[in-house]
Formats: C-alpha cells, structure tokens, sequence
C-alpha cells in the first residue's frame, strides 16, 4: 500500500500540502485548468445566447466534381491544419505521475492538465490510428541482413493494429526462407504466401471472401494483426516474382486497409522492386554500423534511380541497438546528420531483452520505453500515410466521359 492509500489521516493531508506547494497550487484557489475550462463555459454560454447567422450552403450545380466528390469550393486543408483543429480532443485531466497522484491525494480538489510527455503519447495513441481512405502499403527494407528488419515489421504491424483495430497484415516478401513466421505467433495452419498463390484465383474471381482467405493466414491476437509468412519448408519453396508479387498484394489490398511488407536482402530481386514499386511509405531499419549504413545509401540511391524520390523524401529512419553489437560512435553523429538531411524522420528502438532474445514476439513483453518508441514510430508512418492520402490535396478533377 502506497503512500496515498494507507498511513494516518495527518500524514496524508501533510504529502497532500507538501505537493501542493511543489507545484503552486491551493485547495481553494481555482487551478489554471479550472479557469480555463470555467473561461471556455462562459464562451460556450455567451455563444448560446447570440444567435449564429445561418450560413449559406454553395451551390453545387455548378461545382466541380473531384474523383473523391470533394468540391473544388470545399477549403482544402492540409493535413496539418486537421491536426491542429482536433487537439481539444484530449481530456483535461492527468492521468499519470505526480499530477495525477496530486489529484487523488486532495480527493479530486486540485486536477491538473496532463504533462508534455503525456500530451505526446496521447497524440501518438491517436495518430497511429487514423483513418484512411484506400488501402496503403508500407515496406520495411534494407538489404544488409541483421538490420532488424523483421522485429520492426511485426512490432509495427502490433502497434498499427491495436490503434486501428484490426485491418493490418504484415507480410514476408522474401526471395528466400524468411523469418517473420518465425518471430510471430504460429497460426492454427501452416500455410504460407505460396499456397495463397496457388489459390489466387478463388479470390481473383470473386469467388473467395475474408474468411476464405483465413486459412492463408496467421492471427497474432496481441496487436490485433495477421501474419502471411513466406514458404519455410525448402520442399515447397518457390521464387515470387515481380508479377505474382502484384497478385498477391491486389488480393491483400481487397481485404486489409494496411500491408506491412518485410522486404528481403537483394535489391535486384523482382519481388524487391515489386515492393518498392507499391510503397507508400518506407521505413529503414539499421544500426550504427559501416555495413548497415552503407547498404541504406546503396537502397536510397537505387530508390532514386527507380524515381522513388518520394519513398525517400517521405521515409523513417529506424535505429535499433542490439547487445553486443558494434557501435561506430566517431561515425555516428555524421550518419545521423545525414539522414536527418536525406529521410523524413530518425527514430531509436532502444535495446529490449525480449527482441534481442530471437523467440516469438509479443508486444506486451516489451519493456515500457521500447512500448513507447514503437508508438512513436507507429504514429509517424500513420501520420506520413495520412499526408500523402489527404484527398482535398490529391484529388484530381474527374474529366467528362470517363
């Protein structure tokens, strides 16, 4: 039992005066929260009483069509400005640290507002979740093995799917064996993305439903998310190409909103280019290390000759820390500085036993600061996916006759 909940009556009321005076607060006095909340009643109120002219709806007749029916006379704004309109969306009161154990040591009588780390992670909470308006395709990629490629794609896929509710497949697009089935919850079958190869005319033709294409996949119930691992018997093994590639990410695209793709580690691979060709978003797993930064320059430099510039102008850098690895730290603040300059975004994944341990994840095993970087992450790609699906500013004017 903690301070607040047990002792005498005397020494709670002397913690309670003692925090009180820590953060300037009196029990009579209104806190800044409540006069600002109380300020905002008497804006509402005043509000109430003078009546709102009424506004004049366009007319739409003459309007121009948008394929998205979004009307040319609708304001456009950017994402941004969205952002910014619904930030009175978080409530009023902490709900952790000292804010909140003030609030239950004076019974309720002084609420404070929730903290700048608190504020961020409750930003986070909501933009990892945020709505889009057409399937999206992320891929994970850097072709120098042990980049932790794998780790950040089913932590990514965990994240987005527990914010979104579902929706979400990550995907191992290996050219050969790869891990993800591996390093994520076995599934009650043992199929890969082979045999939904061998099945994609059930679905081609309309024919086959979500719960056809169940059997094809693996359900991770922690994050909310579903797993297609590549073949892992040698027996059954098969190269997928560029174009059974673009087959199985149609299918994919008919029945989850978000396709997380773990890319394998050869950038001439045509299931590789099929990757980067379908990517809205990259992100870019590496570690302070010659080798892993090298093989990211390399990519970035194949991405621009591809025309890709905007996979790159839009990507996240992720930084993972293993133990025991080698950290180049003369390099890295250089390395750092050019990321920054050439990728949208330099995230750290701090070291966790758990993902270092080379088992099953789980996201609920991970310590609570690597929970907290993923969220970070996870927030980042949705708000990336979310400014490049903008629809007032991709729209384009649908031309008569088609």
């Amino acid at each position: 039992m903690n301070d607040w909940q047990g002792g005498s009556y005397e020494r709670r009321q002397s913690a309670a005066h003692e925090l009180l005076e820590q953060s300037g607060h009196l029990p009579g006095a209104a806190t800044p929260a409540e006069a600002e909340v109380a300020e905002s009643r008497e804006g509402r109120a005043d509000a109430k009483r003078v009546p709102a002219s009424p506004s004049i709806p366009p007319n739409r007749s003459d309007a121009t069509q948008t394929s998205t029916g979004v009307s040319e006379r609708t304001n456009q704004p950017s994402y941004a400005a969205l952002e910014v309109a619904s930030s009175g969306d978080h409530r009023l009161v902490a709900s952790e640290g000292w804010r909140r154990r003030l609030a239950l040591a004076t019974l309720g009588l002084v609420k404070l507002r929730p903290g700048k780390e608190e504020l961020s992670r409750l930003d986070d909470e909501r933009d990892a979740g945020l709505q889009l308006s057409r399937p999206m395709t992320v891929a994970v990629a850097n072709h120098k093995g042990s980049a932790g490629k794998t780790p950040v794609v089913a932590l990514l896929a965990a994240i987005l799917g527990e914010h979104r509710g579902g929706g979400v497949v990550a995907w191992d697009n290996n050219e050969n064996q790869g891990t993800l089935g591996l390093r994520t919850a076995a599934g009650r079958f043992p199929t890969t993305a082979v045999d939904l190869l061998d099945s994609a005319e059930l679905f081609e033709t309309g024919r086959g439903g979500t719960g056809d294409l169940g059997r094809f996949l693996r359900h991770q119930q922690v994050g909310k998310f579903d797993v297609l691992a590549s073949a892992e018997d040698s027996r059954s093994m098969r190269m997928i190409g560029h174009d059974e590639f673009m087959r199985l990410h149609a299918i994919l695209s008919r029945f989850y909103q978000l396709i997380v793709v773990d890319t394998g580690n050869s950038l001439l691979a045509p299931n590789w280019t099929a990757a980067a060709d379908t990517a809205d978003v990259l992100v870019i797993p590496l570690r302070w290390s010659y080798d892993h930064v090298r093989s990211a320059q390399q990519m970035i430099v194949q991405l621009h000759e591809m025309g890709r510039d905007d996979l790159v102008r839009n990507a996240v850098t992720v930084i993972s820390h293993v133990r025991g690895a080698a950290v180049d730290r003369e390099n890295a603040p250089k390395w750092r500085e050019w990321f920054e300059e050439n990728t949208a975004e330099v995230l750290e994944i701090p070291y966790d036993s758990h993902i270092d341990a080379g088992s099953r994840l789980s996201f609920d095993r991970l310590a609570a600061p690597t929970q907290r970087a993923f969220l970070r992450l996870g927030a980042t790609v949705s708000r990336t996916l979310a400014d490049i699906d903008n629809p007032y500013l991709t729209a384009s004017p649908t031309t008569e006759g088609n």
